[in-house]
């Protein structure tokens, strides 16, 4: 279930990314929980930045600190799903 839900955010993702249409700066705007999001999930936030890094590279787009939070949590919990 966690991983449909990833590929589902992926895609829309990509579709707000070529459309223009970036999540709005919500979730990055409290600065306690996105400190709290890059202490406690380090490294799947480092594995996030991994892909704003090569979305940046390939597609020459920026995705903002909601995305990277959003994308954070989502690889969070596939990473902690055992019943793959």
């Amino acid at each position: 279930m966690y991983f449909e839900r990833f590929q589902a955010h992926l895609k829309h993702l990509a579709q707000r990314l070529f459309q223009n249409k970036p999540l709005p700066q919500t979730l990055s705007n409290d600065a306690v929980f996105f400190t709290m999001i890059k202490k406690t999930c380090n490294t799947h936030f480092k594995c996030a930045q991994c892909i704003q890094e090569y979305i940046l590279k390939t597609y020459k787009k920026d995705i903002n600190d909601d995305e990277l939070i959003s994308l954070t949590i989502h690889l969070k919990k596939i990473s902690s799903c055992t019943d793959f």
